[in-house]
């Protein structure tokens, strides 16, 4: 299969947002980060994640509800005095 045009270059934009989430995730978590999250969503690349935050297209993903429980979660956590630790 090639790919050419727009499909080749959304091919390289999902790989390289999504191995750069990952190595980030990764390193900030073996640096004891513990409030990383990695969440991935099949099919979807950066642009349509954004889209997903707006109330019309918010069936692409659960992303609105995940971001507020998330950030609940860590508003609502002990500080330690040290960012993620």
């Amino acid at each position: 299969m090639r790919l050419a045009g727009k499909n080749c270059l959304n091919l390289i934009r999902f790989l390289i947002g999504a191995g750069a989430a990952i190595n980030l995730a990764g390193r900030e978590q073996a640096l004891g980060n513990t409030t990383t999250r990695l969440r991935q969503y099949p099919g979807l690349d950066h642009n349509d994640l954004i889209i997903a935050l707006s109330k019309p297209f918010r069936y692409k993903a659960p992303l609105m509800e995940e971001s507020v429980a998330f950030l609940t979660e860590i508003m609502q956590a002990p500080q330690s005095g040290k960012p993620g630790r």
